[in-house]
């Protein structure tokens, strides 16, 4: 007979005479406080750092957003971007206010990534320890603490482009869709909901929220004993409202997806009007698109799947805008902790007394959802297609650290007599794994990175070059940019109220203006 963990059933705690689920926040005490605390300035103090110039320049997508966020604080209101192969607006919205506070500008443009970056390592902390049960704390803080230092996420919190926000509004949609499957009540799922419809404002894999719910969903109706029923059937609950409480999944599910609809209306009324808009720049880059795939389409997924796969420790983003080009997401020290949690993952999932079975089954579920786009796409592996997966995807460090700390414990304990030195043996490891790792991290994002000459053109520092060129000349001359020059958003953005015009010499004749001269101003 399968024995259970003591105060589980069906995987879940059991409810305490008082009306409240055994859960995971009993467990949080004032150290949590401390490193949430520490965890936060951490994060502040290294996405802070050098925010207006690393990355160097001023790229393109950033220059758009720029545009997009004059004109919203010129009193436009859209509710879709549709320039630059389309944008959702929330980001905009948030640079916006940004701007009407401290002025329109690189290093405020880019404040809005860096307050996202630095919330979403708090956070990671916060749902993990919640999620978790088996060594919550150390296998939050660990995770946290390498998301902290990751120059994926680092760049991406100096980079001002939206996908940005999408870890930390995942966070909210998943853990809360966790909390009322853990606590079979109906208003987690709720603002699970309300979250998920506002994450498809912010960019396009908010829509692939619902297929995690429905894999989650399923999970549970196949391992926890629940019903596949909309109808709700109350749960004997001591001290509650039964009437809040449910044993069916797709109640919860239903109830999540009809927030997200109601939300998302507004922006799906738009994207009927304008089916473009929704299909966009998606269906350009997508594997099923014609010539993307280039031969067979199984051996173009495949390829992608190979190339996702080895962008945690061989080769990673070669998009220059994205990443030290190939650099891995981890680096050698680092990348054993991360396939060796993922093996503790593994073998934990396959446990069926395992007490965080269900919430390991969610975080591996949204990680590979969200690795999905960059699979389907081109130029496999993409890092800002699979950031969204953060910071579940994280969750690998912090188990393969937690069990190194244990093998580190352990074989202190066999080749010393005294069992003080064992628990240093394990930290010492582990800390030197996590500030080699740091370090290494941060020497290549703020030294290396800056200094390539491919961040250079990548990021239109030769466009910030020629503008300083240009500025002088607008003081006796009517500067005319070609138009090729003119219409790049980054100096599109940079000439904005100083008078230097486009010039198409196909269709106009320019003559000087009297009493000045004229420059005309060519790429060479």
């Amino acid at each position: 007979m399968e024995r259970r963990p003591e105060g589980l059933t069906n995987g879940f705690p059991q409810t305490s005479g008082k009306g409240s689920i055994a859960s995971h926040a009993d467990l949080w005490k004032g150290r949590d406080w401390v490193i949430l605390c520490a965890l936060t300035l951490l994060a502040a103090a290294l996405r802070f750092y050098q925010l207006g110039t690393v990355p160097p320049g001023f790229q393109f997508d950033e220059a758009y957003n720029a545009l997009d966020v004059a004109r919203v604080l010129q009193g436009q209101h859209p509710l879709f971007l549709p320039a630059n192969a389309g944008r959702e607006v929330l980001y905009t919205y948030l640079q916006a206010g940004l701007a009407a506070v401290f002025g329109l500008r690189v290093t405020t443009l880019r404040l809005a990534s860096a307050l996202a970056g630095i919330a979403t390592v708090p956070i990671a902390y916060w749902l993990l320890r919640r999620l978790l049960s088996r060594h919550s704390r150390r296998v939050a803080l660990f995770a946290a603490l390498a998301l902290a230092t990751s120059f994926w996420h680092l760049h991406f919190s100096h980079y001002g482009i939206r996908v940005i926000l999408m870890p930390v509004l995942f966070s909210g949609v998943f853990g809360f869709y966790w909390l009322g499957s853990r606590q079979r009540r109906l208003w987690p799922f709720l603002i699970s909901g309300l979250l998920a419809g506002l994450s498809v404002w912010t960019h396009p894999t908010g829509r692939l929220v619902p297929i995690v719910w429905a894999g989650y969903t399923i999970y549970l109706a196949c391992t926890g004993g629940w019903r596949l029923s909309f109808k709700t059937k109350p749960v004997p609950f001591s001290g509650a409202d039964p009437g809040h409480k449910t044993n069916r999944p797709l109640a919860g599910l239903a109830v999540a997806g009809a927030a997200a609809f109601l939300v998302f209306l507004p922006l799906g009324i738009e994207f009927y009007r304008h089916p473009d808009y929704f299909l966009g720049h998606a269906s350009e880059v997508s594997v099923f698109a014609q010539g993307v795939a280039q031969g067979s389409l199984l051996l173009a997924l495949l390829r992608n799947g190979l190339a996702v796969l080895g962008m945690f420790s061989l080769q990673g983003d070669l998009a220059w805008i994205h990443n030290l080009a190939g650099r891995p997401v981890f680096d050698p020290l680092l990348s054993i902790p991360f396939w060796l949690g993922l093996l503790v993952l593994v073998r934990r999932l396959l446990r069926r007394d395992d007490p965080d079975r269900s919430a390991l089954a969610l975080l591996m579920i949204w990680t590979l959802v969200m690795l999905a786009p960059s699979v389907l796409s081109d130029d496999a592996p993409n890092f800002s297609r699979t950031l969204p997966a953060l910071p579940a995807l994280f969750l690998a460090v912090g188990l393969g650290l937690d069990a190194m700390l244990d093998l580190g414990s352990r074989i202190a304990r066999r080749v010393r007599s005294a069992t003080r030195v064992a628990p240093a043996a394990g930290w010492s490891l582990v800390t030197a794994i996590l500030l080699v790792s740091a370090g290494w991290s941060l020497y290549d994002y703020f030294v290396r990175f800056p200094k390539q000459a491919e961040a250079y053109y990548a990021y239109d520092v030769d466009k910030l070059d020629a503008w300083s060129f240009i500025q002088p000349l607008t003081q006796n001359h009517q500067v005319y940019l070609s138009q090729l020059w003119a219409e790049h958003a980054t100096l599109d953005f940079l000439r904005r109220g100083t008078g230097v015009k486009s010039l198409n010499t196909t269709q106009t004749l320019v003559l000087p203006p009297p009493g000045r001269g004229a420059a005309y101003v060519f790429p060479a």
